[in-house]
Formats: structure tokens, sequence, C-alpha cells
């Protein structure tokens, strides 16, 4: 039990999520749960949860051209950390309505998707308490500043590695653009690092373990471990076989703008 108390706080946030089509797993990937006004919700990628490219509204399954009915994942609740729960969420309404959102404004452009989930009700099928671990509830600051340079994690499931049970791989990366400034004008910035499939949906964050210099320029200056939730990874920009190993990062602030004036999940063909 002592080993389950040094787990660190944001290694029971990031969860593997399976993409399913009925019985058929079409794809790995990472999510996480975010609290807002008191409600839960799914986080992960808008591509995640369509299984579509955004940037053509095509399939991404290139055998059958299938997209997913539901969505599978598992997390530690926290009442339990040696447990395991497993749900099981359909991707649209008995009437075919979708029960994921996604950005009003941008849609599939800004590549993040979310879906509110009831514990409460989970709870009383399952006559327990279920309440999962939240990115925004793990112990943080939110004035860390963050340059061009600064060092990053990437928590995410690649290939669909599990050889720690629910807990994440951590991948090394840096800040590769200006975060102050979005790429082409959409709330999101570039990371320098070597992720792969399966991490879709990660979350990312900034670590200093020697104080931290704030957004006013002043330093924090104290004892401990210092983190940010920065956003959503949502993938690599390829090109052959001299790719760069840059990813992209969506901004935590692209989630709050999806939960607060949300969009019916749903795709353009571009």
């Amino acid at each position: 039990m002592s080993e389950i108390r040094q787990i660190d706080p944001f290694s029971v946030c990031a969860i593997p999520v399976s993409i399913c089509c009925d019985d058929s797993i079409l794809g790995q990937a990472t999510g996480f749960f975010y609290e807002r006004a008191s409600r839960l919700f799914l986080v992960s990628n808008w591509h995640v949860f369509s299984g579509r490219d955004p940037s053509n509204g095509q399939p991404k399954d290139q055998i059958g051209f299938r997209v997913p009915n539901k969505l599978r994942f598992s997390f530690h609740p926290v009442n339990d950390l040696a447990s395991v729960c497993q749900v099981t969420m359909p991707l649209s309404s008995s009437e075919g309505l979708s029960t994921w959102i996604q950005h009003k404004s941008h849609g599939q452009r800004v590549d993040v998707a979310a879906m509110q989930i009831d514990f409460d009700a989970l709870a009383k099928q399952n006559n327990t308490t279920i309440r999962p671990f939240t990115i925004n509830g793990a112990p943080q600051v939110n004035d860390m500043l963050i340059m061009i340079g600064s060092d990053i994690f990437v928590l995410g499931f690649p290939l669909g590695i599990m050889k720690t049970g629910l807990f994440p791989v951590w991948k090394r990366g840096s800040v590769a653009t200006e975060i102050q400034i979005d790429v082409n004008d959409l709330p999101s910035f570039i990371i320098d690092t070597a992720t792969r499939e399966g991490m879709s949906g990660s979350p990312v964050i900034a670590r200093s373990a020697q104080g931290y210099t704030d957004v006013g320029g002043g330093g924090v200056m104290a004892p401990g471990v210092f983190t940010q939730f920065l956003g959503v990874y949502s993938g690599r920009y390829v090109g052959g076989i001299d790719e760069a190993h840059l990813g992209i990062v969506w901004k935590a602030a692209a989630i709050e703008q999806i939960i607060d004036d949300p969009a019916p999940g749903d795709f353009e063909p571009i």
C-alpha cells in the first residue's frame, strides 16, 4: 500500500480509451476527466469520438471505413485506487442524437470533444460509489509562465501499451512555438516530442521541481513539485521519412469553451 501512496497524482488522471464499433475495437486512445460547474466530462480528441479525420471528415478506419458507436474506458475510482472501473458509453442516443459535444465556433477544426458522464447514475446501477480523478482536481498551480523551450510531459498510452496497468507513460517534450500565439488562429500550440499512436487525447502538463516563474515575472521558490495542466495532445505533424517530431496541443481553454457553449458532435466533409 505504501507504493500506492507514492503514485503521482497526475498518473491517475490519464486513462486508456478503446474506440469501438459494436464488438470490434477500431483503435486505442487516451482521455481524462474534467470537472466544470459540478459536472464531469470525459475529454479526448474530436477524431477519437467521431472516428474521422478532422482534415476531411473521412473515416480513419482504412479497412471497412467503419466509425465508432461507443467508447470503452477504464479508470481508478478515487475511493479505491486498487480497484478498476470499466465503462462503455454509446456515442449516440436511441434517437440518433450525439451524446458528445464539440467546439461550437470551429467544429472539427478544434480536435477536442467531450462527453458528460453521470457518475451518480452509474453508481446506482452498480450499487457502489464511483468517482473518477479529474485533471483539474489534481494539485497544481495556474500561473506558471510557460515559455518556448519549457519542459512538458504528455501522459498517455502509446500503441495501447499498459505495462503498468492503468498508469500512463510520461513522454517528455518541450514547447516548440510561442504559447501565447495561437497556431492557425486556433487555440493550440506545437510541442517537440516523439509521441505515437494511442496517445491521442492525452493530457499535457508542465512541471518544475525547482520553483517556477509566474506570469507576472516573479519567482516562486518553495519546496515541492509544481505542475500545471496545459491542454490536450491530438497528433503529430507527419512528413515522411524525415518527419519532424512535432505534435499539436489544444489549450485547456478550448475544453471550457466546448463545455460552456457546446455544439452536438458532428462532422463536415472537407
